[in-house]
């Protein structure tokens, strides 16, 4: 699967974006609680996680990642190949991997903006918004993340203005996983270690 993402970080609650997001979606949030372990590496192009039995592994595309304005908040836009495999995993050492514990709140959007019920585990195409609070090592960090994947359109861009409007998410901010874990955990593995 491919995907086109925008993930901003903090270590405080985003609190406006949070209430936005619930009154503008208010009975069609779909909410989970759930553990990723996260292998603990320098590189910020490819992401290794394990959850319930899936190893997932997410490689940056080579398209060069571009600045996006949505109101006053900027991210990068982020181009991702997903491959996902039903595999038990051998961890081997534990202090490779960072555990992840996520509340997430995520909800639905078709290619026109409609609101689209996910059924059973299946993702539907389209754009997923999601705001998250995550858990790493006894601290908290929150995220709010746009995952497209189909063309972005501008009834995603309009409903995206209103959510994020009155906040000031910044690039600095905005990154993907790989990258944001490099930075919370003291020593992450280097992908060629000797």
């Amino acid at each position: 699967m491919e995907t086109q993402e925008i993930r901003w970080f903090d270590n405080r609650k985003l609190s406006t974006i949070e209430d936005k997001f619930t009154n503008a979606f208010e009975g069609h949030i779909k909410s989970d609680k759930r553990v990723d372990r996260y292998l603990s590496t320098s590189c910020s192009d490819i992401n290794i996680k394990v959850r319930e039995g899936k190893l997932e592994i997410k490689k940056r595309t080579p398209i060069p990642r571009s600045r996006v304005r949505i109101g006053n908040c900027n991210g990068y836009l982020e181009n991702w190949i997903k491959w996902e495999v039903n595999y038990h995993a051998d961890m081997h050492s534990l202090h490779h991997w960072c555990k992840v514990e996520k509340e997430r709140n995520l909800v639905f959007l078709d290619e026109r903006g409609n609101i689209v019920e996910p059924s059973n585990s299946n993702k539907p195409s389209g754009l997923q918004i999601e705001y998250t609070k995550l858990m790493i090592d006894s601290t908290e960090f929150f995220s709010f993340a746009l995952e497209w994947t189909v063309e972005k359109c501008a009834a995603h861009c309009k409903l995206l203005e209103k959510i994020l409007d009155g906040t000031d998410l910044t690039l600095k901010k905005s990154m993907g996983y790989p990258e944001f874990l490099a930075s919370t955990i003291e020593k992450p593995l280097a992908v060629f270690e000797s």
